[in-house]
């Protein structure tokens, strides 16, 4: 269809006061960080069902979604809308997921345990409040900062990252009471230490013995001396013995 006939498409399809068909129910539970058409327009065509129809309201919030507004992304979306029947407007709703903030610590202790370096122990979680997350929101990633290389107990805080449809819904902030023993105050790799260093080219998988020209720890680059041939390179650390070259 040219464009001047979907423009007239959609101007005839906002005339319309009503769907003749089944109307939309007046409030609408949506589940994802955005709203899909399917979700509001229970009998959309299967290739129509996708279509985003933008941001949904934030967890347990509601707006109005106005016919005008679906009818303008349909058009956008490249589809028919006069095909579309919907009602002049409907009220979407987020479900939401409401956890205490005894609830946040039963979770997310696990998962800063295990973003913790070997050596240092984690010895309390505190969360001041708890959260309202969309039903399927996941914890993907805990983000805290490099505790210092001394032994005794540290305090510090952690943000705890929790995605929906691929998008960031919430960043929790907590605080953290961890214990660094002598093997946490010391790096994974000191300066000096023999390194086995991985090169991957091409497919092909080559290891050469080097030495640390610098600490680091699993994740930070450092720079390794390759022992038969004296070149100086840029490796990733991948655990206590190993490093990955970085390509140049």
């Amino acid at each position: 269809m040219s464009r001047p006939l979907r423009s007239l498409a959609l101007t005839l399809a906002l005339l319309c006061a009503a769907p003749t068909a089944s109307a939309a129910p007046k409030e609408i539970e949506v589940k994802g960080a955005h709203i899909e058409l399917g979700e509001v327009w229970t009998d959309a065509p299967e290739d129509y069902r996708e279509i985003d129809l933008g941001r949904a309201p934030p967890p347990g919030a509601s707006r109005l979604l106005s016919r005008a507004a679906v009818l303008r992304q349909v058009e956008a979306a490249g589809f028919d809308p006069a095909k579309v029947e919907f009602p002049t407007s409907v009220r979407v709703r987020s479900a939401a997921r409401k956890l205490t903030s005894e609830e946040l610590e039963e979770l997310v202790t696990p998962a800063i345990s295990e973003a913790l370096k070997t050596g240092i122990e984690l010895k309390k979680v505190s969360v001041s409040r708890g959260v309202t997350l969309p039903p399927d929101a996941t914890l993907q990633a805990v983000e805290m900062p490099k505790p210092p290389k001394r032994r005794g107990a540290y305090r510090t805080s952690a943000i705890i990252k929790w995605v929906s449809d691929s998008e960031t819904v919430a960043r929790v902030p907590v605080s953290v009471t961890l214990y660094i023993t002598d093997r946490g105050a010391s790096a994974d790799i000191e300066k000096g230490a023999n390194v086995t260093l991985v090169i991957e080219r091409k497919g092909a998988r080559i290891t050469a013995r080097g030495q640390a020209l610098t600490s680091g720890d699993a994740g930070d680059v450092i720079q390794v001396r390759v022992l038969k041939t004296n070149k100086v390179l840029r490796a990733r650390i991948e655990s206590e013995h190993v490093a990955k070259v970085e390509e140049s």
